[in-house]
């Protein structure tokens, strides 16, 4: 729960600088290739019983197609619910894996309502939907953080 705590104060941070600052977007420097991430686990994949208590101890899951930056590893274990996934990630370059996030949502089917990026503080959010899902991506230097909310 630490962690979804620090991760919902997070977003809101950036989203206040977004609103304030009008970021900006980049090109894209990096492939990104759309995969669910590899996990240190081996967690079996079962359906759930349909109860909507939250868990932790795997590896996210992310929708179908949804693109991660090159190199992004999973960092501890995912917080899932039916209808919340909150998941970390290092990634070897943040602004690089905002770029190409950019542009790697829009290709695989999310229409991006939101974006920004500050170069003083070497962070950026995006804002993503698609398919009942809406997605909010934090940047944070090396760090990548992915809240993914089902309608």
């Amino acid at each position: 729960m630490n962690r979804l705590m620090t991760t919902a104060v997070g977003l809101g941070a950036v989203a206040a600088l977004a609103a304030c600052s009008g970021g900006s977007g980049g090109s894209a420097d990096t492939m990104v290739q759309a995969s669910r991430p590899a996990s240190s686990s081996d967690a079996p994949s079962g359906s759930s019983s349909g109860s909507s208590s939250s868990s932790a101890g795997a590896a996210a899951e992310l929708p179908d197609g949804f693109p991660l930056p090159d190199g992004a590893k999973a960092q501890g274990d995912a917080v899932q619910s039916d209808t919340l996934t909150i998941a970390d990630y290092t990634v070897p370059d943040g602004k690089k894996a905002y770029d190409g996030l950019v542009t790697a949502l829009p290709g695989a089917g999310w229409a991006v309502s939101a974006k920004s990026w500050s170069d003083s503080l070497g962070s950026g959010t995006i804002t993503a939907s698609g398919n009942g899902t809406e997605v909010k991506l934090l940047v944070l230097d090396k760090d990548l953080s992915l809240s993914i909310k089902k309608s």
